[in-house]
């Protein structure tokens, strides 16, 4: 049973939440998601026709009033920017290239430390939350830059968080998640975590993409500084935070196997990637 597909979008969009309980360290769309049916003036709901009720998930439309957003595949020559996916010029290189143009404004990243200098940097942490999630749908057209010029010039910020409903193991069956959970048949968390790809490639070259946490390990190789950064952040919250988070989630939005299997997953990929530090 999958009941509605927001719940994964808006557990996912919190926990970054849990890591800058009082800051705005790594933005993500939906800083004011509501379970509920209320519709404010200055939100927007995301995908309405996936919700009957009208109980989607609900974010503040801000993009308009900040600049123009440019996804990823329209900043680069010679890209296919009609597919969205098995796109390996989606990789490590072509996005390090575009992004360490742009240093970090000051406030877009109150972190309390000099590492974070570019938005290549600050994207590493949103492949760190990718890897903690399991999301799948990173693709190019999930990401990009906000701007108010016309190619992209400073001042250039990057997009906030959005589209995280690929995640948390929202896709599989009650049944599946069982299994999983249990043991049951070799089935289980690290082998479905294995399993997992994000849409991001070592190199233009690579025939298969990396796995979420391959991602983020590729992308922090040489800046030890920024992956400590971001890790130390994730050593912050555990079980605990990861626990609230999920139990916010009203009974008819998501199955108890869900939730189960969402906060297991939460554990082990934290613990994978705290093995990083």
């Amino acid at each position: 049973m999958r009941r509605w597909p927001n719940w994964s979008s808006t557990c996912a969009r919190t926990v970054p939440c849990a890591m800058w309980p009082k800051t705005r360290g790594m933005p993500t769309r939906g800083l004011s998601v509501r379970w509920g049916c209320e519709v404010h003036e200055d939100r927007v709901c995301l995908r309405p026709d996936d919700y009957c009720d009208r109980g989607g998930v609900f974010s503040e439309a801000r993009w308009g009033r900040t600049g123009i957003i440019w996804p990823m595949n329209s900043l680069l020559l010679r890209y296919p920017i009609n597919r969205s996916y098995k796109v390996n010029q989606h990789c490590i290189p072509a996005i390090r290239e575009i992004l360490g143009k742009y240093n970090v404004s000051g406030t877009l990243l109150e972190c309390g430390s000099g590492a974070i200098k570019t938005l290549w940097h600050m994207f590493a942490g949103y492949l760190m939350l990718d890897a903690l999630i399991g999301n799948t749908d990173r693709h190019h057209e999930n990401w990009g830059l906000i701007t108010r010029s016309i190619p992209p010039e400073s001042p250039t910020v990057l997009a906030p968080s959005f589209d995280h409903a690929s995640s948390l193991g929202r896709e599989i069956s009650d049944a599946d998640r069982g299994d999983m959970l249990s043991g049951a048949g070799n089935r289980n968390i690290p082998l479905y975590t294995g399993r997992c790809r994000s849409k991001m490639y070592l190199n233009a070259d690579a025939l298969k993409p990396l796995a979420p946490l391959e991602a983020f390990r590729e992308a922090t190789a040489d800046t030890p500084a920024v992956r400590a950064l971001w890790l130390g952040r994730l050593a912050a919250v555990g079980p605990g935070e990861f626990t609230a988070i999920i139990s916010r989630v009203p009974a008819r939005r998501m199955s108890t196997a869900a939730g189960r299997f969402a906060l297991e997953l939460l554990v082990y990929n934290r613990a994978r990637l705290l093995e990083l530090d």
